[in-house]
This record gives structure tokens, C-alpha cells and sequence, in this order.
């Protein structure tokens, strides 16, 4: 966690409605094989659970590799620091989300769908100003 957050910054690069998203890659989805849907259904189920796991921790690191007074990362652009925020997602919900007996290819799918959507719905340039700005004003 980012030394001094209220849970700002991560609210700011949050979720609002778990459902939308849950729906919206329900919607979108469309597996590589035939599936029952009840699978794709608990699939969709896991995939968001990992990310509701993993987002604050990939939100506080890419704003620090990025904006903090250790930088790894120095983006000049909004692009730039999504392609961050996306690789430590895509890295911390891979390593999150593991289902025994599941082609790897169906996995990344799925994944891939669940990051997909969240980055449609919820990562704005307005709620990354708003999660920057937090991260600059304590000096992290």
C-alpha cells in the first residue's frame, strides 16, 4: 500500500459495480471451444474474484514504478502508464489465477477478457489524474 493512502488513490482505479463487470465480460466473451455455460459462468466468476484480489496492489505498484520517488517507469503520457497498469495486472492476476485441468489458452482467454473489460469500464483519464495526482501531493 502506498504510505499514507486513505484508500483514495486505490479508489480512484477501482471497481464501482462488480455486476457491470461481471455482465459486461459475460457479454463479450466468446471461448475459443464450446463450453457449458454454468463453466463459463464460474469462470467469468473466478476471473473477476482474481482481479478484485489483486487490483489495489497492481494499482499502488504501477503508481509507484511510475510517479513515485523511486521511479522504474518514467511515462509521459496516460497511454504510458495504462501500459503499466495492464502489465501488472496481467502479471499479478496470472499468477492469482490458476484452474487444474484448464487449457492455458483458456485461461489467458479469459483473463485477457476480464482486464479487457475492466480497462473499458473503469480506467479513465479522469481517475488516473485523480490516483496520480494523490500519489504526487504525499511525495511517494
Amino acid at each position: 500500500m502506498i504510505d499514507g493512502d486513505d484508500g483514495g488513490t486505490r479508489e480512484a482505479m477501482g471497481i464501482d459495480d462488480v455486476e457491470i463487470l461481471r455482465r459486461k465480460v459475460a457479454d463479450m466473451i466468446n471461448l475459443p471451444i464450446p463450453m457449458p455455460q454454468p463453466v463459463v459462468n464460474w469462470l467469468i466468476e473466478k476471473g473477476v474474484t482474481a482481479l478484485l484480489s489483486v487490483l489495489s496492489r497492481a494499482v499502488d505498484v504501477s503508481l509507484l514504478e511510475c510517479f513515485g520517488k523511486d521511479a522504474t517507469h518514467h511515462v509521459k503520457t496516460i497511454g504510458e502508464f495504462q501500459a503499466v497498469l495492464r502489465g501488472n495486472v496481467t502479471r499479478l492476476l496470472h499468477n492469482k489465477m490458476s484452474v487444474v485441468l484448464l487449457p492455458a489458452f483458456v485461461e489467458r482467454f479469459v483473463i485477457s477478457s476480464v482486464i479487457d473489460t475492466y480497462f473499458e469500464l473503469y480506467v479513465t483519464n479522469e481517475r488516473i489524474n485523480t490516483a496520480v495526482s494523490s500519489v504526487i501531493r504525499r511525495g511517494n
